[in-house]
């Protein structure tokens, strides 16, 4: 079986403006290639599993969206950071009505992670979940990943505290150690 590490996008790959409607707008953050790399070598598949409900409530086409995530992957690439997928919910609770097959999917839900698994044969209690919101660590919890970690970039230190079954942490650089990518 393999192991992957899911990353949310908005606000662990992407810097998030709010909804991205162009590609454009889209803009890594400065540690994201470093931290793919580092996790190919380790032998882990990179994951991509996001929450995009401005689909469901009409801000932006699944166009739009598809060619922000082609935008995302090219500059990934060009960094020489490969993602192996990327799974999106266009749900969201305000729009039930646009696309309530997916509602499973919305993170805190583990749908997109089991998705995956099925998909890329996952070990999921050999994967981590990596985001900035409480919903993603909370998904990968309910999905039974090993690690689940909470990067809040506000932090001054890093704290390391235990939090219902989840990790806070102040960067990626943080998550590498605690996966211990050593040399990160």
């Amino acid at each position: 079986m393999n192991k992957a590490i899911f990353l949310d996008r908005d606000g662990i790959i992407l810097k998030n403006p709010g909804f991205i409607n162009n590609p454009e707008q889209v803009e890594l953050f400065h540690d994201i290639i470093t931290f793919i790399k580092k996790a190919r070598e380790m032998d882990y598949l990179v994951i991509v599993v996001t929450n995009q409900g401005g689909v469901g409530l009409g801000y932006i086409t699944e166009d739009q969206l598809n060619n922000t995530h082609a935008e995302m992957l090219n500059q990934l690439e060009e960094g020489g950071a490969k993602i192996d997928a990327v799974y999106y919910c266009p749900y969201h609770p305000d729009a039930p009505d646009n696309y309530p097959d997916h509602a499973g999917w919305r993170k805190p839900n583990p749908g997109m992670l089991e998705g995956a698994a099925q998909a890329f044969v996952l070990d999921l209690s050999q994967c981590v979940m990596v985001g900035d919101m409480p919903s993603d660590v909370q998904a990968g919890y309910n999905a039974g990943c090993d690690l689940n970690v909470l990067v809040d970039r506000s932090l001054v230190e890093t704290p390391y505290p235990h939090i219902e079954g989840y990790v806070v942490v102040a960067d990626l650089a943080d998550v590498a150690t605690l996966i211990q990518m050593e040399d990160y």
